[in-house]
C-alpha cells in the first residue's frame, strides 16, 4: 500500500525536531538553525590576555575615537589562532560600581560578537593578525544600540585603516 510519501533531502540549515505531546501523539515542527559559516561566537582564544601583547597594544599601538568609545589596534605577529585578539576595558575612574562595568562589558561584547563575521570578513585582506583593544571612555551609560552602531563605526574605519597601509 503507497502512503504517497516521498523523501526530501533539506539544506543543513534546516532541521526536524520529533516530539511526542502529552496524549501520545507525535509533533513534528522545523527548525530553522543557522549556517555553520555564520556562528556568532567569542572564544577564548580571540580574547587578549597575554600582559606583554597588551602593553605593547596600548604603547605602541593606533587610536580611533567615538563618543562613548576609544578603540586602538596594533597588526601583531602570526602567533595569534584568531585572526583577531581584542580585549575590554571600562576604567574604574569613571565608574566606580562594578555592577556598571560588568554591565558595560557584556554589552560591548555582544555588540563585537555580534559585528565579528562583517569584521573577519573584511579583516581577510590583510596581511598579519590584529590586537584591538575596546576603552570605553564615556561617565555616562550608553544603551545597547549606540554602543552597537559605535562600535560597527569603529570596526569599519579600522578595517579602511588598514587595507591603506
Amino acid at each position: 500500500m503507497d502512503l504517497g510519501r516521498k523523501e526530501v533531502t533539506l539544506p543543513e540549515h534546516l532541521i526536524f525536531f520529533l516530539g511526542i505531546l502529552p496524549d501520545g501523539k507525535f509533533m513534528k515542527s522545523l527548525y530553522l538553525a543557522p549556517p555553520m559559516e555564520q556562528r556568532y561566537t567569542f572564544s577564548k582564544n580571540e580574547r587578549l590576555c597575554l600582559k606583554k601583547r597588551i602593553d605593547s597594544l596600548f604603547s605602541s599601538g593606533r587610536w580611533l575615537r567615538s563618543e562613548h568609545l576609544r578603540l586602538v589596534y596594533l597588526v601583531g605577529d602570526e602567533q595569534l589562532e584568531a585572526p583577531a585578539e581584542i580585549i575590554f576595558s571600562i576604567p574604574k575612574k569613571l565608574h566606580r560600581r562594578a555592577v556598571k562595568r560588568n554591565l558595560l562589558k557584556r554589552r560591548l561584547r555582544e555588540a563585537y560578537r555580534l559585528n565579528k563575521p562583517k569584521f573577519y570578513a573584511n579583516l581577510g585582506n590583510s596581511s598579519g593578525k590584529l590586537l584591538l583593544g575596546i576603552v570605553y571612555s564615556s561617565a555616562e551609560i550608553a544603551d545597547y544600540k549606540t554602543l552597537q552602531t559605535e562600535l560597527s563605526f569603529l570596526l569599519i574605519q579600522t578595517n579602511t585603516h588598514l587595507s591603506r597601509q
